[in-house]
């Protein structure tokens, strides 16, 4: 429907009811009154066209390169500029992160996300609100749930080597950083399924992390005197899945996708909960038998 269409309507309505509400009104108050009506209606479409614009801008995207498929690594960064020149005024912004078509699989993952903030050398940096993450698929839908970054990083800006910045002179310098992390897990299964071994002498299988992207909402500190210099994404599968010794790299788009199995430690998390579920499995099997 176009705009002047619907303020015609809209000025048809509004008048009908000013007659029936108003039959003593003059001609001339019901044109003021219209157009004070219309200059309302025409504020109202413009501030929800800007509120639109604003939440699209607040949305970005990049691509990074994790490798070629077929290829696995067990630790890498992703520098990236995307956000650079972000003010520090309080805002929350989406940042979709895609990794060049590729899918990544892993049955453990840490996911680290560092902000580099302006100010020179000494300076601390701001902490950032709440910093969360979901999993991607190729399609832009989550996978799993949503998950908070806990902050576990802070350094005030300084002469360190292993980030993209130099001082004037050449000097390697790591601005003032933030770093939030969080620690990713697939779902345990008996191994094979519906097996109800007991013991030392049972496995699981993994069902893997599977994912394309990753999407953050990122809130800023409010800091007039502040803005972003650059932000690092760091995946990395060091640790071995909870309760085994087991552990495994980060494989991009493998094909096939490889299986994950796993044995308990014995004593662990994971050794009760598989137990939990052989016994429930029992329990489900019993039931069925009792009602055959």
């Amino acid at each position: 429907m176009k705009l002047s269409t619907y303020l015609q309507g809209y000025l048809l309505r509004t008048s009908k009811s000013r007659s029936r509400g108003f039959g003593a009104a003059s001609a001339g108050s019901q044109e003021v009154s219209a157009v004070r009506e219309t200059k309302l209606l025409a504020l109202l479409i413009v501030e929800s066209f800007l509120l639109v614009h604003r939440a699209a801008a607040d949305t970005f995207s990049v691509t990074v390169d994790p490798g070629a498929a077929g290829s696995s690594f067990s630790y890498q960064n992703f520098d990236f500029s995307t956000l650079v020149g972000s003010p520090y005024n309080g805002q929350t912004q989406l940042l979709d992160v895609w990794f060049g078509g590729q899918f990544l699989v892993a049955p453990e993952m840490a996911v680290e996300f560092f902000e580099n903030q302006t100010g020179p050398l000494g300076t601390n940096p701001d902490l950032f609100g709440p910093i969360t993450g979901v999993l991607l698929d190729a399609d832009g839908a989550p996978v799993g749930k949503a998950f908070t970054l806990a902050q576990n990083v802070s350094m005030p800006a300084q002469v360190w080597p292993g980030w993209p910045y130099t001082l004037p002179d050449g000097e390697p310098f790591l601005p003032a950083t933030t770093g939030y992390g969080m620690d990713l897990e697939g779902t345990a299964f008996p191994y094979p399924p519906g097996s109800l071994n007991t013991g030392d002498s049972y496995a699981f299988s993994i069902d893997p992390l599977e994912f394309s992207g990753i999407q953050f909402e990122i809130t800023y500190p409010a800091d007039r005197n502040a803005s972003l210099l650059g932000s690092r994404l760091q995946l990395s599968s060091y640790e071995p899945y909870t309760g085994t010794s087991y552990t495994s790299p980060i494989y991009v788009s493998p094909n096939p996708v490889p299986s994950f199995v796993a044995t308990p430690e014995v004593g662990s998390t994971a050794t009760f909960l598989l137990l939990d579920v052989a016994v429930f499995s029992l329990a489900a099997f019993a039931l069925r038998l009792k009602r055959l």
